[in-house]
């Protein structure tokens, strides 16, 4: 769908339950990225009726190259969609010994997709219900063999050449997060004119909305 139809609909559901309008907003980095695997690995990731991915943005992953891929190895703080998704999507640097892999002057960073069986979950935000609402917590995981196929960088050639996948990476995610928060304001928003057509006044005994102005 389009930017403006997938904010409305982010928004939308935000104002009916913030976790699950954040959980949505937290799978599309790695919907988007598939523009640039192949046929193979998008069947890979989309293979669950749900679709839905963990993903972290956080670029604390190490990955050493290997025959075919990488080992990667890394702890996540905050990956939110881990509980229950398949798939989760985790950024990381491509190491050369200690330092860290150049690309055209900069680390080599990828998205490094993994499954979720192969990674420890550690449930250090249990005690939040905002945090456990959108399935976050951290991730750990040592070793695990990524292939070359499904780590993800916007240095790979797009195999889905549409308009919406040539868009920058941060005009698609910043108002994300706009999205969720204008539908939680919409929600308190209605909640406070609701309470308030009710409200009593404890001095003058009459309804809020009902007393003269002054």
């Amino acid at each position: 769908m389009s930017p403006p139809a997938m904010l409305a609909v982010i928004e939308a559901v935000s104002a009916a339950d913030p976790a699950v309008g954040w959980y949505i907003a937290n799978s599309l980095p790695t919907c988007l990225a598939v523009a640039a695997l192949a046929e193979k690995e998008r069947a890979q990731l989309f293979a669950e009726p749900d679709r839905n991915f963990g993903y972290s943005g956080a670029q604390v992953g190490q990955a050493i190259p290997t025959e075919g891929g990488y080992r990667v190895s890394g702890q996540w703080p905050v990956v939110s969609g881990c509980e229950d998704a398949k798939w989760c999507g985790l950024s990381g640097i491509v190491m050369e010994g200690n330092t860290p892999r150049l690309s055209n002057g900069y680390p080599d960073s990828r998205l490094f997709f993994t499954r979720t069986a192969d990674l420890e979950i550690v449930p250090t935000w249990k005690d939040a219900a905002a945090m456990r609402g959108t399935g976050s917590n951290q991730v750990r995981v040592y070793d695990v063999f990524v292939p070359e196929g499904l780590a993800y960088t916007s240095a790979k050639p797009l195999l889905i050449d549409r308009p919406l996948f040539r868009l920058p990476s941060v005009l698609m995610f910043a108002p994300m997060g706009a999205a969720v928060a204008c539908g939680v304001l919409s929600t308190a928003l209605e909640s406070a004119v609701e309470a308030l057509s009710a409200k009593v006044s404890t001095f003058s005994g009459q309804i809020l909305r009902e007393q003269a102005p002054g």
